[in-house]
């Protein structure tokens, strides 16, 4: 299911030849119905899909690393934490059906055609925000832009719409760990002045394959800083950019995670995972 092709399967129908031609409450329309949101379920137990991680994308060079410019992302910030180029989840939608019936995907699954898209902007540097689940929705790429206000321009009604919906889905939810990150995921969120809106609001499936895929993706995090921190072998390589120096398939252009991020941010760090789990 090409997500994109879908939509303007419609909106030919419909005799409009470009995204700019709608109106405010059309494209209002059009992101309730055709964007997709993890599920509840998977937020109540694992309110991030990579809580260790921040965005950075096309990062070439950096004053801890010797040698010539080239791809980073991998490699961990100042503080310790994962830097993403967007891959830990802006494919977690291929291969999930969408709940409850009625959207416009039917019993399709998500393949292409789909942007994931951050609520809220510029918060992809902060790793409370990054892979926060309600912070996260899936748009089919055409209607995409209408979320984003990055450049600083007046944002599309669209954008305040996703973050009424956000808040009505999850806000009032508990979670099962991480309660006073979630609290403080929440407090960073600029929510002044919004009222929830209920709205469409379709889901993904599998909300158990999410859960553990998170867990899972902790859980070697934390097994991995835990051996750093330690005082037995140095442990196997998180990725090929996060490592500890040794073993097989890492890049060795890379110092080990160790030698540049200092061992009080570490253990801040192996903390602030651990109360994820």
């Amino acid at each position: 299911m090409n997500a994109d092709e879908l939509l303007w399967d419609e909106l030919h129908a419909r005799q409009i030849s470009s995204i700019s031609e709608l109106t405010s409450e059309e494209a209002i329309d059009l992101v309730s119905r055709y964007g997709v949101w993890i599920p509840v379920q998977a937020y109540e137990n694992v309110p991030w899909l990579a809580p260790y991680a921040i965005r950075r994308s096309r990062v070439r060079s950096d004053v801890r690393v010797e040698g010539e410019k080239r791809d980073m992302w991998g490699f961990p910030d100042e503080r310790g934490y994962f830097t993403d180029d967007n891959s830990l989840i802006k494919q977690i939608h291929k291969g999930k059906r969408v709940h409850p019936s009625g959207s416009p995907y039917q019993d399709s699954k998500l393949s292409t055609g789909m942007v994931c898209c951050h609520v809220w902007s510029g918060t992809t540097q902060n790793p409370l925000l990054f892979s926060f689940i309600p912070n996260l929705v899936w748009l089919p790429k055409s209607l995409a832009p209408l979320s984003d206000n990055h450049d600083g321009s007046i944002a599309h009604p669209v954008h305040d719409h996703l973050k009424r919906v956000s808040m009505f889905r999850f806000r009032e939810h508990g979670v099962a760990s991480a309660h006073e990150r979630t609290q403080q995921a929440w407090a960073a969120l600029n929510c002044s002045g919004l009222v929830p809106c209920a709205g469409d609001s379709f889901e993904m499936s599998d909300a158990n394959k999410l859960i553990k895929l998170a867990n899972g993706r902790v859980s070697r995090l934390v097994l991995f800083v835990e051996d750093l921190l330690g005082t037995g072998p140095r442990p196997k390589k998180f990725s090929k950019r996060y490592h500890a120096g040794v073993g097989r398939g890492i890049d060795k252009s890379f110092p080990s995670v160790d030698s540049v991020i200092p061992r009080e941010d570490l253990v801040h760090l192996l903390a602030e995972l651990r109360s994820c789990q």
